[in-house]
């Protein structure tokens, strides 16, 4: 299995099994023009490549890598001139992988519609998705995320304190809905205030097989 970063959502229910329906109800919901669960070809046909005049990822990865990943570069005298000439190969290589039904983490660069964050794909299915938008209120964030999924969140609170008193309260929202779990987290920063909301979505099922093989193979740290 490919190593593929992880995304933690905490899930204030029980895990359950998905109903195993033709489309289940988080698979017909988009959020950002993708479901939790759908292909990766069906997230590939839709999802376009930042500062590339809306070019499909999966042409211009396609093109990329039949002229990068095919050839031994050789290095170019400067520097920067490499970073430039393999600057997708990468990210190509994650997005051809989740295609074939590899592991694969895709940044938020090919997928312009989802914008800054990382999407996960697990044996050819999109299984988790975290962004953040920094022009929404949390307040918004949530009831259009309510609204979405038809039903209301639970919420709660997280407070730090910095070495001079202060203190900051960030606000989170949890939902539930078949297989898929969500959060929204508010990012407040102490010197720069209010930096928007960071979004998270997976399948439950998913992050309980990662939390399984992580519990197995890390060190105990009592021992």
């Amino acid at each position: 299995m490919r190593p593929v970063g992880v995304i933690v959502i905490v899930s204030t229910t029980m895990l359950v099994a998905s109903s195993g329906m033709a489309q289940t109800a988080e698979q017909a919901i988009k959020i950002k023009q993708h479901s939790i669960g759908e292909t990766a070809q069906e997230f590939f046909a839709v999802a376009r490549m930042a500062e590339q005049n809306g070019k499909l990822t999966a042409d211009y990865c396609r093109q990329y890598l039949a002229v990068h990943d095919s050839i031994v570069q050789k290095p170019k005298k400067n520097a920067f001139d490499n970073v430039i000439a393999n600057a997708d190969l990468k990210g190509c290589r994650e997005v051809d992988a989740a295609i074939k039904g590899e592991d694969a983490e895709v940044g938020g660069r090919y997928a312009e519609e989802v914008g800054p964050g990382s999407v996960f794909f697990h044996q050819g299915k999109l299984v988790a998705m975290k962004f953040s938008i920094r022009t929404v209120s949390y307040e918004d964030a949530v009831s259009d995320m309510t609204k979405k999924l038809g039903i209301e969140p639970k919420q709660s609170t997280t407070t730090e304190q910095n070495g001079f008193g202060a203190t900051l309260t960030d606000r989170h929202a949890a939902w539930r809905l078949g297989d898929m779990i969500a959060n929204i987290s508010e990012m407040n920063d102490f010197s720069y205030g209010y930096l928007g909301v960071e979004i998270k979505m997976a399948s439950s099922s998913w992050v309980a097989d990662m939390n399984k093989q992580r519990d197995a193979t890390r060190p105990n740290s009592l021992n």
